[in-house]
């Protein structure tokens, strides 16, 4: 389906606004505080000194039958954080877990190895959440640091993202798993949805939340998120982290700027395994400065995954310096954006900002066929870092471009604290990945359109809500090009809707096909842990457990339990079994069967692949 061309660019703001202040002023992070953190109200039982809020936002409500079913890595997830807290009792853990399908959603505490359901002790919490609602999770974030204030706060977000993720405003009803992002919004050609966030060997599309309705966590939805958790930014969190796909960019990292000490994201891909979450937790400190939080988190990230085939890059951003360095980028867009538009210098310019936009480190965003899990043109997201030091090359360091680049590099550096990064080759793909070169910070720089079979020139579809124009389509568009935030109202949207002015036909937005697995060991069903013969009673609930073992790593396959009864199947559950090591493997199903009927049963359990030893049954 082929529609309007993209960049709907509104009318340019005509009132000049004043500069605000460019000088960094030196700031402490809470070291006036004495008991409670500083500025939060203290509730009655009072706040320890020296302790730590961790707060989490599980967004592991997804589709059951998605090779990356979050929900299935609950239990271990939270095991994890139990772990980690053992022995420390200044950290809290504070959790709102978005569960799958008809499983409650809950609010629970850890604390010093005891898991607590707290679900009752906020009133707003109901048995299904939207775990994409910027405002509700905003107040869950504000609640849980009334009820448990510290000297120290963080947030983080686990679950699936999409790059520079728009605010949305259409998802209709029949809109009941992954498939054409253009018939949701009525744009672009064949859309598929989203990139996903990576299990630690496995990966799949799917959305950050299914329920009430398929939706993803957008820039807007951060925002307000911070927003809110901050009381409108009067009590800043000490670090948000978003682990999930390219949680790094400009954009979002801008939009939160106000609320929030320190960012950790990653600009391309990242993985997840349940004990990162606890690895996390551990290098966390009541007595750590944010940026030295920031950067435990990602250096807990970075040493517990996998050595190899799991490139990555983790980026710390200090917020205080991000207004000076976003003046600055948008007086580069504005002399971009001068000479895009002299009929003179509209050719040069274009050839220069492509030159440049080639030659910079890019994150992959081409997922629509043909997939080629290279980080280059035309994926849709530069490294800021590289593309600055190639405009200053491609322009001339003399040139006022040049010069201005120049000023951003400078500004950016200063906004950066740390970065992790790891090289190599994915496992699901074949060509290798060094992020030596960037800064770890993203840019929507969609310069380098492809053509389609028939001709046409197509740009990414991320384009089509890169406007600071509303519509139903957009009710909130991106912060970071609001030309009201710039110093003459010309933004980063103005230079690519003017490069591109009259030369696209339409846009794509597409998933990636993620391998469901990427190799399989020896694998022999060894038992069924439960239920044994004679221990199933009417009207009790059971959760299947089974047992295996491999003889080498397998990369995700599916376990298929199923229970019959009187010829009929009264249960059935496909399992998604994530990484595992050579070794034997409990596993449990994620819902209880409820027997309603006497009589005998059998549960069989058998591997998602032509393994004919890969069986086990136990009868009852």
């Amino acid at each position: 389906m082929h529609t309007r061309t993209m960049w709907l660019i509104g009318g340019l703001l005509l009132i000049m606004l004043a500069f605000v202040a460019l000088i960094d002023m030196p700031v402490v992070y809470g070291q006036d505080r004495a008991v409670c953190e500083d500025g939060m109200p203290e509730p009655p039982m009072g706040c320890a000194e020296d302790s730590l809020t961790a707060i989490y936002i599980l967004q592991f409500d997804g589709y059951i039958t998605s090779t990356v079913y979050l929900d299935t890595y609950y239990h271990e997830t939270m095991q994890a954080l139990v772990d980690a807290s053992l022995g420390q009792p200044a950290k809290s853990a504070i959790l709102l877990v978005d569960r799958s399908g008809t499983t409650p959603d809950a609010i629970y505490k850890i604390q010093d190895g005891v898991q607590t359901n707290i679900t009752a002790q906020w009133p707003e919490m109901t048995p299904e959440v939207d775990a994409t609602d910027g405002v509700f999770l905003g107040n869950f974030v504000w609640w849980a640091r009334t009820q448990f204030p510290a000297t120290r706060t963080t947030l983080s977000v686990v679950g699936h993202g999409l790059y520079v993720a728009p605010e949305m405003g259409i998802v209709p009803p029949f809109f009941a798993s992954p498939s054409a992002l253009s018939e949701m919004v009525g744009t672009g050609t064949s859309a598929q949805g989203l990139s996903p966030l990576p299990l630690r060997i496995g990966g799949s599309p799917d959305w950050s939340d299914v329920n009430p309705e398929p939706s993803f966590f957008s820039i807007h939805a951060a925002s307000e998120m911070a927003r809110i958790g901050s009381g409108n930014g009067a009590y800043p969190l000490d670090v948000i982290d978003f682990s999930q796909c390219y949680g790094a960019s400009f954009e979002q990292f801008y939009a939160l700027r106000n609320y929030v000490h320190m960012l950790t994201g990653a600009p391309n891909y990242t993985f997840y395994a349940p004990e990162l979450l606890g690895a996390g937790l551990a290098a966390l400190a009541p007595r750590q400065s944010p940026p030295e939080m920031a950067e435990a988190l990602i250096d807990a990230y970075h040493t517990t995954l996998p050595d190899d085939e799991h490139p990555h890059v983790l980026v710390a951003v200090e917020t205080r310096h991000l207004t000076a360095l976003k003046a600055r980028f948008d007086h580069l867009a504005s002399l971009l954006y001068q000479g895009l538009s002299d009929a003179e210098r509209t050719n040069t310019y274009r050839q220069l900002m492509q030159a440049a936009y080639a030659a910079s480190l890019h994150y992959d965003t081409t997922a629509c066929p043909p997939q080629d899990w290279e980080l280059c043109p035309p994926d849709a997201l530069v490294d800021l870092a590289t593309f600055l030091q190639q405009l200053q090359a491609h322009f001339g360091a003399h040139t006022p471009v040049g010069g201005a680049a120049e000023e951003s590099i400078a500004a950016l550096q200063a906004a950066l604290h740390a970065k992790r990064e790891q090289h190599g080759t994915p496992w699901f793909g074949d060509h290798a990945w060094d992020f030596s070169a960037g800064a770890g910070l993203s840019l929507y720089a969609d310069l380098g359109a492809w053509s389609d079979a028939s001709g046409q020139v197509v740009l990414n579809g991320i384009a089509d809500w890169y406007t600071s124009t509303v519509s139903v389509e957009n009710p909130h568009p991106y912060a970071f090009i609001n030309p009201a935030l710039a110093s003459d109202g010309i933004t980063w949207a103005d230079v690519l809707h003017t490069f591109w002015a009259d030369r696209v036909d339409s846009t794509e937005l597409c998933i990636p096909a993620f391998p469901n697995t990427q190799q399989v060991g020896d694998v022999v069903a060894i038992a069924v842990a439960d239920p044994l013969p004679g221990t199933s009673q009417l009207n009790t609930l059971i959760t299947p457990t089974v047992v295996f073992s491999t003889a080498a790593s397998i990369h995700n396959p599916t376990l298929l339990i199923t229970i019959t009864q009187h010829s009929a199947v009264v249960f059935s559950e496909t399992i998604y079994l994530g990484y595992r090591e050579a070794g034997t493997h409990t596993v449990t199903a994620t819902h209880a069967w409820h027997p309603s009927r006497s009589g005998p049963f059998a549960l069989t359990f058998t591997c998602g692949w032509p393994q004919s030893d890969c069986r086990a049954e136990q009868r009852g």
